[in-house]
């Protein structure tokens, strides 16, 4: 349904209701029920943020949703958007093993350093930077009705 690299980061196929129907169901066969989900904000639309976001918002739980990255770091306007419409966040710390979890993570993904970095070094330089120059990870709180 996504030939392309560009198709990837744009509006989901009419096929993917069913997807996110039985992500839906194997979050909630899988989850317990008085958990908080960390979930994708969608910045940058790759269909797969995208899609986890849908399901995993059909599930009633508690969400704190993080920005992607690293798409978050080509538009910032997204921040100035998320409060005006009420959202709140918090910064969450990083430990040194969790910065290096977060860059072996991306790392098994060899798609995504060539896509966006010309190499791991590179890549771990901007993870690191990033996360120091936001002392850890924000975690935002869609606004209650």
């Amino acid at each position: 349904m996504y030939a392309s690299e560009q198709s990837l980061n744009g509006p989901l196929h009419p096929g993917d209701v069913q997807v996110i129907t039985d992500l839906a169901n194997e979050f909630r066969r899988t989850l317990p029920s008085d958990v908080t989900l960390v979930c994708p904000l969608s910045l940058g639309n790759h269909v797969d943020h995208q899609l986890t976001r849908l399901a995993m918002e059909q599930l009633g739980h508690t969400i704190l949703y993080y920005a992607d990255f690293p798409y978050v770091l080509r538009d910032s306007s997204w921040i100035n958007k998320l409060q005006n419409d009420g959202w709140k966040s918090q910064i969450y710390p990083i430990s040194e093993e969790g910065l290096l979890a977060w860059q072996d993570s991306i790392c098994a993904h060899g798609s995504q350093i060539s896509t966006f970095w010309p190499d791991q070094a590179k890549m771990r330089r901007v993870v690191s930077h990033y996360m120091l120059e936001n002392r850890g990870i924000r975690l935002w709180n869609r606004p209650t009705s």
